[in-house]
């Protein structure tokens, strides 16, 4: 019954609109924004706009690439992690470290998320090597972002509230996750949204401890 329980969830979110899960991204990252929602829409769909010019850009330069080749493209590094570092309290699938030029993947939490793959009977809908392609991709927009002058994402700025009484302006985040959200979907070509696969990391991880 549990898992037919996740399953029903699960499919409910694959089945939602993409413009549901940009604005999920947008409001994840830009919680204290004060924007108007036209605002918000307009930078939503400058990012969305930014990813496709960058998809066709590289889709182009290095077509015929697999998954694994993209970032020796860029000369970047693959690390394989099988471990937490003490002070890393966040848990994620990949991680961009711009000083290193590296993306480091994270086998502790896919191999959580292939086990609860299994264990729920979930493999008809989803692979543990398709969401380290997604989470790869995704990495390498932040890298194009740091490579890339001008880059809208990069150089989006935004009003934050401070304790909802002081307002200060920052770069959007929120931008910058939505277009390397749109850019992961555009590379894998998924039939799932990659904010399905980070619901389904949520479950993984709230299944049992992480250790």
């Amino acid at each position: 019954m549990i898992c037919n329980e996740k399953r029903k969830q699960l499919l409910e979110d694959m089945n939602r609109p993409d413009r549901f899960w940009r604005e999920y991204t947008f409001n994840k990252d830009a919680p204290n924004s004060a924007l108007l929602q036209e605002s918000k829409e307009e930078i939503i769909e400058k990012s969305i706009q930014t990813a496709m010019v960058m998809y066709k850009k590289y889709m182009k330069a290095y077509a015929g690439c697999s998954p694994e080749e993209w970032p020796a493209r860029f000369s970047l590094e693959v690390e394989h992690r099988y471990y937490y570092e003490q002070y890393e309290i966040q848990k994620y699938i990949a991680l961009y470290l711009p000083l290193k030029k590296t993306i480091v993947l994270q086998h502790k939490a896919l191999n959580k998320v292939q086990e609860f793959i299994v264990q729920n009977d979930l493999c008809d809908m989803f692979s543990e090597e398709e969401m380290r392609h997604i989470a790869m991709y995704h990495e390498i927009f932040h890298h194009i972002e740091t490579i890339t002058p001008e880059i809208y994402t990069a150089s989006r700025m935004i009003k934050k509230r401070l304790f909802w009484v002081f307002s200060y302006n920052t770069s959007c985040i929120a931008a910058s996750e939505v277009a390397a959200v749109e850019f992961s979907r555009l590379m894998s070509q998924s039939d799932c949204h990659p904010c399905v696969y980070e619901r389904l990391l949520d479950m993984a991880l709230n299944d049992g401890r992480l250790n």
